[in-house]
């Protein structure tokens, strides 16, 4: 998600409803940015596991950190 928000994606919370012409969002931008980073961290961690389980013989990857998405506003509607 952070790539995305440095590529120019507007990134919001989640659907929260409609109301006068408006889509309201609820203020959880950051909270779905951390799980999406845990998220990332366990999948990473069981990769690792596998490849060491299994004994497979890859290069090793280095991922990149980054927190580009904790710099959008919090937008709480959209003008529709």
């Amino acid at each position: 998600m952070h790539q995305f928000y440095r590529d120019g994606v507007h990134l919001l919370g989640k659907f929260a409803g409609f109301q006068d012409g408006e889509l309201l969002l609820a203020p959880d931008l950051k909270e779905s940015l951390n799980k999406s980073s845990q998220f990332e961290q366990i999948v990473t961690k069981r990769v690792d596991e596998f490849i060491l389980k299994n004994h497979l013989e890859l290069p090793e990857e280095t991922l990149s950190v980054l927190r580009d998405g904790y710099d959008a506003p919090e937008a709480i509607t959209l003008n529709l």
